[in-house]
């Protein structure tokens, strides 16, 4: 009897782990535009980039808009926040929408520990809208298509885009404050493709500042590429 309840005890203990044995944590607090009011109820979810998997630790916002993330084994973390009630833009830790969760800020948790201030501010859902016209700039242009880039490293990335309506209007978003550059494309192949303001390709072309929570208008007129072609151009 004495044997068995020994062995059972050995037992319990390879199972139960060392004392002082931790694992790292995330915290941080998640508020609304421009910071003013916390957000209460966003989904926080930590993203294991070593293994390229999403992670079993997860929580809620509270009240005040704080959240911990818990038992994380030592590496490399990111971190994504959600409104799922889609009011608030997701994004990845710091201030990358949340497609591209790539880009996002690696967060380095040790073993034991915790890493504070991964805050995060969510924004609405700012757009940028115009109207695409020929040369003239009165002719609408259905069909072309508008697109949003935005400088995320080194690269361009289209971040959204859409096609013009009738009346050549458009509507491209949501999108992520910050930086952009706008490209039209006649997928006719009539008109000459151009990047706002009136340049040739994405790399020369005007940066669009978009604010969050805002409406950014940008307007164009192609001009007919058979003139361009005749003259030259």
């Amino acid at each position: 009897m004495k044997k068995a309840i020994f062995v059972f005890l050995w037992l319990c203990a390879l199972l139960v782990p060392p004392a002082g044995v931790q694992a790292g944590s995330i915290t941080g607090r998640v508020t609304g535009p421009w910071g003013v009011f916390p957000l209460v109820g966003i989904l926080v979810q930590s993203y294991d980039a070593t293994a390229g998997v999403w992670g079993s630790s997860w929580a809620l916002t509270a009240a005040n808009g704080t959240y911990v993330l818990e038992d994380l084994a030592a590496g490399t973390w990111r971190v994504r926040f959600t409104d799922t009630n889609d009011f608030y833009l997701s994004e990845v830790y710091d201030n990358v929408l949340s497609a591209f969760f790539e880009y996002g800020t690696n967060i380095e948790v040790p073993s034991v520990g915790t890493v504070s201030n991964i805050n995060a501010t969510l924004y609405g859902c700012p757009i940028v809208t115009g109207r695409v016209t020929r040369k003239d700039g009165a002719t609408p242009m259905p069909g072309v298509r508008v697109t949003a880039y935005r400088a995320i490293g080194t690269n361009w990335i289209s971040m959204a885009s859409s096609l013009t309506d009738d009346g050549g209007g458009y509507e491209v978003g949501p999108l992520a404050a910050g930086t952009h550059r706008v490209g039209f494309d006649d997928r006719t192949g009539n008109y000459t493709d151009e990047f706002f303001d009136n340049a040739p390709d994405l790399a020369s072309g005007t940066d669009v500042v978009v604010p969050e929570d805002t409406v950014v208008t940008v307007d164009a007129s192609l001009a007919d590429a058979r003139d361009s072609a005749s003259r030259g151009l």
